[in-house]
């Protein structure tokens, strides 16, 4: 991967090592164990666009560091600190009232200032290793009930994109499962146990960097506070051009428009004065300071303290053999919870977090008329314990039009709790604004009561009316859809549908800002509109002789009425398009084989916490070709996706993904 150096100045290995090995004793016990190793060098975010942020809202705006003081790149880090220095300006008119006119041009208008910050390169390791390994214990109990003991465990390097880019350093995560299986029910127990590691943020730990290395403001040592020291070198600069331009002859007015239109030159000077002796990326002194911080738990640095569990013990019974006029299926579940960050991801700075759910469901299936239509209904009921309990029934219709010719048609209701996140998220994402859940306990937090908050619009003006919370509930929708699925002369499959569907209670975010403490904050809630969402799709596969055969799909997702300044996340283009080419078995032998598909996407408008911003429409191309050698049980495949190295972007602030090579040789499967 990495080839042409759009990255980086050499391609890099992708090395993926897997095996598994199997064995069964009489046919009453049996185990298998598995491993893999995955290492490589991740795809780099690289965008400096310069990003204004307003709440959970923001937008591109023109500017750079060079041209504009409060550069905010989307994917530099540190550069999220900011600060309107006209206080430092009137601060020092107070003290100096000489300095009045010189400053004056600059107090209309705010005059934010952002620290200085570091690219995505400087402050995550871009290697990814991941160790997993897999086993498997499996005994019959009789001729009819087996049981299973299983176990899965990984650890591992990676990045992510949500509110920030995240780097998992040494993230752990366990699943062990004991199950009892019989051909009409089962019966399974299974917990999900994560470990963050030294998992951070890396918005958050890089503005400690700056912060570490030199305060942005300390009232204890102002002279070496990186602010004051910019306006020094800033004010110094506009009384020099001031004082000049009196001294050769000039009016007032003169002078003042002499400072204003230096404006730039003296806040490069101002951040060149501050920045004396910044740590440069990968020194040693920087080397040291990062790690300090990153290894520091959020509030006070970037470090998450993340080990959450998941407890499930589940259960269904088919009543195959007793009833034989429809097949009837019932089952229950019961989860847990456990939420434990120490206060870096949650609000469980006290004690951990505990969540029960809860849920049962039935479905029954009848077949009429020789079979020819087919008949399912079913529901389910749920129970959060933060949330009204909730019963979400379906029905669907299968029509037998003829033999490899199906209409179907079905109405479903379903229902979304708000996610843990959702629900307990406080975390300081290093912007301007608080991401908080959607629970009652978010505005005893915000203390709404005695300092009323505000809801931030779409386009990021302030609405004055106090906001007024809401009850917080489970998102629900109703769907219909209708498809056709047939085969034509055993030859062309074409499968063909459409759907709509309504949301009550839609969940998204909202930003808030609070007028008497300056703060904003990001909390999720219910939409008052009826969103509403529709779609289609369709595919074709026409098997030609000698084994050929081509495919195309199109898809189509398209969400309304969602109101303005509401965050849906509904990130998905509007249109969609897939076409292959394929043969799985050339030769006389029939021992080659090879497949290329293209893939399409529309351009759409990307809705995240850490960036919104555009996604252009991109086309890529992935091929292979293979060759069996049945002698020795083995497989040899060489391809490549996206084989055209066109770089492109799956989500915004995400890094820009190029081509991926591989050579794979596969022994007895």
């Amino acid at each position: 991967m990495h080839v042409g150096k759009s990255q980086r100045d050499n391609a890099s290995a992708y090395n993926d090592y897997s095996l598994r090995w199997a064995k069964a004793f009489k046919n009453k016990f049996a185990i298998k164990i598995g491993a893999q190793y995955l290492s490589a060098k991740d795809w780099l975010a690289g965008d400096t666009s310069n990003y204004l942020r307003s709440g959970n809202s923001g937008k591109l705006i023109p500017g750079n560091r060079t041209t504009d003081p409060n550069d905010d790149g989307v994917n530099v880090y540190g550069d999220e600190t900011s600060v309107d220095i006209r206080a430092f300006m009137q601060g020092a008119i107070q003290a100096n009232p000489g300095l009045l006119p010189v400053l004056s041009p600059f107090l209309n208008d705010p005059q934010n200032v952002s620290r200085t910050g570091y690219h995505e390169k400087d402050v995550i390791d871009p290697v990814t290793k991941n160790i997993k390994l897999s086993g498997a214990l499996h005994y019959k109990l009789t001729d009819k009930i087996e049981a299973q003991l299983m176990g899965y465990w990984s650890n591992g390097n990676t990045v992510y994109t949500d509110d920030n880019r995240y780097a998992l350093k040494g993230i752990k995560i366990g699943q062990y499962k004991l199950e009892l299986k019989h051909k009409n029910w089962f019966l399974r127990s299974y917990t999900t146990q994560e470990d963050a590691g030294e998992a951070y943020s890396s918005t958050v730990a890089t503005q400690y960097v700056n912060e570490a290395w030199k305060r942005s403001f300390n009232p204890a040592n102002i002279k070496e506070s990186w602010y004051p020291q910019y306006f020094g070198a800033f004010a110094t600069g506009a009384g020099q051009i001031f004082q000049t331009v009196l001294m050769n002859g000039g009016t007032l007015a003169q002078a003042q428009a002499a400072v204003l239109n230096a404006s730039p030159m003296l806040h490069a000077a101002g951040r060149a004065y501050a920045d004396q002796g910044r740590p440069e990326a990968g020194s040693p002194q920087f080397k040291k300071i990062f790690d300090q911080v990153r290894k520091t738990p959020i509030p006070n640095g970037g470090l998450f303290k993340e080990q959450s569990q998941l407890w499930m013990t589940e259960g269904q019974y088919t009543f195959g053999d007793a009833v034989k006029s429809a097949e009837i299926i019932v089952g229950g579940n019961y989860k847990k919870y456990i939420l434990d960050s120490d206060g870096t991801l949650f609000i469980d700075t006290s004690n951990a977090i505990g969540i029960n759910e809860m849920g049962a469901y039935m479905q029954v299936t009848k077949k009429l008329f020789a079979d020819k239509l087919t008949l399912t209904t079913s529901g389910r009921f749920d129970k959060n314990e933060n949330f009204k309990a909730k019963f979400t029934p379906r029905f669907a219709a299968l029509v037998k039009l003829a033999k490899y010719h199906n209409l179907r048609m079905s109405y479903q209701t379903a229902y979304r709790f708000p996610g843990n996140l959702a629900q307990w998220i406080r975390l300081d994402v290093g912007s301007d604004y608080l991401l908080l859940g959607g629970l009652p306990w978010v505005m005893d937090y915000m203390n709404a009561g005695k300092d009323p908050v505000h809801q931030i619009n779409g386009d990021g003006t302030v609405n004055p009316n106090p906001y007024t919370y809401k009850e917080f509930k489970p998102e629900t929708m109703s769907s219909f859809e209708v498809g056709y699925k047939g085969l034509i002369n055993n030859k062309l499959l074409i499968d063909v549908y459409a759907y709509f569907g309504g949301y009550k209670d839609f969940l998204g975010r909202i930003g808030l800002y609070q007028p008497t403490t300056g703060e904003a904050f990001s909390i999720v809630v219910n939409s008052d509109n009826k969103v509403k969402t529709h779609g289609y799709g369709l595919g074709m596969d026409y098997r030609m002789k000698d084994n050929y055969s081509v495919f195309f799909n199109v898809y189509s997702d398209v969400i309304t009425d969602v109101p303005a300044g509401f965050k849906s996340y509904f990130n998905t283009p509007k249109y969609r398009f897939n076409a292959g080419f394929a043969n799985d078995g050339l030769g006389k032998n029939k021992r080659a084989g090879f497949n290329v598909m293209m893939r399409w996407q529309d351009a759409f408008e990307w809705e995240g916490e850490l960036a919104n911003g555009p996604l252009k429409a991109f086309t890529t191309v992935d091929a292979q070709v293979s060759y069996t050698f049945p002698k020795v049980k083995s497989t040899i495949r060489l391809g490549g996706t996206n084989i055209f190295n066109h770089y492109y972007q799956n989500g915004y602030a995400n890094p820009k993904i190029g081509g991926l090579y591989y050579a794979m040789y596969a022994f007895n499967l």
